[in-house]
């Protein structure tokens, strides 16, 4: 998940990690010390975030720091630059 050009979480199955938040339409994007970690089948409202005692939080160290790497390395290999023209080829290396 983006906003902007911040990653701000990420979804894996029924669990949605959220690095960042927003108390309200206007408020500025916050970043959370501790991501917060729910399970949508369980708490469908996203009220409460898991506790890191508890047994789901395994998608923190399992899922969501692997692909977070992946995704950085990959956007940083053949992304599109912030701001680049709408004819921005990433692969047409010019140097």
């Amino acid at each position: 998940m983006f906003f902007d050009h911040r990653h701000v979480g990420m979804r894996y199955k029924n669990f949605k990690i959220l690095t960042h938040k927003i108390e309200s339409g206007p408020s500025p994007v916050e970043e959370l010390a501790i991501p917060h970690c729910y399970n949508l089948t369980v708490n469908p409202d996203e009220d409460t975030p898991y506790n890191y005692g508890e047994a789901h939080s395994w998608v923190l160290y399992k899922v969501f720091t692997p692909k977070t790497m992946e995704l950085r390395a990959s956007l940083k290999k053949d992304s599109v630059p912030f701001g680049a023209p709408l004819d921005f080829n990433p692969y047409d290396k010019k140097e």
